[in-house]
């Protein structure tokens, strides 16, 4: 009679336990890495092929990196009004971006979720060179002298941002809950310095060979200042 009661007992004990554990929420292993493109980057006025790594470093941290390049021929995507379209005096533009990203996710990150909210901090570094060409007119009797006036463009700036990830599905083991789209929307300040090697840029400027319509882009050798940013985006991404 004993050993019947001890073996009702633990079958009781085993069917309470595993009660237990499906009325338990389902845990999923976090994702250790993020890869990301951001696809705006073709069409920005120093338009760049994007992407980004995030790392996971607790529940709610994560650090990111972002690199970015953009050769001559991107030029054809940039979009909006920039220094080197008015005229076809600008030849080998390059353009290189990076930023480092430190996140808090505001959203609990260990009960997967269609949606994770979080605030980030954010320094950019972006570097432009051009080449400007263009011929130089002394006198009615002197031939014109061709010019080469490489610029470079330095950019350095911080953010504040806020932004959600949004998982294309909520079913653990589905391919669809490791895709995500990344929005985010912040702002900041930034500094710009303009520089070049040559002397003969400033009387590209005075013959107006060279033209600024666009003011934040100014590309004028000697420019240092300071202005306020807006940081605006989205990017795609798999959850590893």
């Amino acid at each position: 009679m004993s050993k019947l009661l001890m073996i009702i007992v633990y079958s009781i004990g085993i069917s309470v336990t595993a009660t237990a554990q499906n009325l338990t929420p389902e845990v999923v292993r976090l994702p250790h890495v993020n890869l990301k493109v951001t696809p705006l980057s073709f069409i920005d006025p120093d338009a760049t092929v994007q992407g980004a790594v995030e790392t996971r470093l607790t529940h709610r941290h994560s650090i990111q990196a972002e690199f970015g390049y953009g050769g001559d021929k991107m030029r054809r995507f940039g979009f909006g009004p920039s220094p080197w379209t008015p005229n076809r005096s600008v030849t080998g533009k390059e353009v290189w971006r990076a930023r480092l990203e430190g996140r808090y996710y505001i959203t609990h990150s260990s009960i997967h979720l269609s949606k994770r909210m979080y605030v980030a901090i954010e320094g950019l570094f972006k570097q432009v060179n051009v080449a400007y060409l263009g011929t130089l007119q002394a006198g009615e009797t002197i031939d014109p002298v061709f010019v080469y006036a490489p610029v470079t463009r330095h950019v350095y700036g911080i953010h504040n941002k806020v932004g959600s990830i949004y998982y294309l599905g909520n079913s653990p083991g589905s391919i669809w809950s490791h895709l995500f789209i990344d929005i985010y929307g912040g702002f900041g300040i930034r500094y710009i310095n303009v520089v070049s090697k040559s002397s003969e840029t400033d009387l590209l400027f005075e013959n107006k060979i060279i033209y600024e319509r666009f003011d934040y882009s100014a590309y004028r050798p000697g420019d240092t200042f300071w202005r306020l940013s807006i940081s605006l985006g989205l990017k795609i991404g798999v959850s590893l």
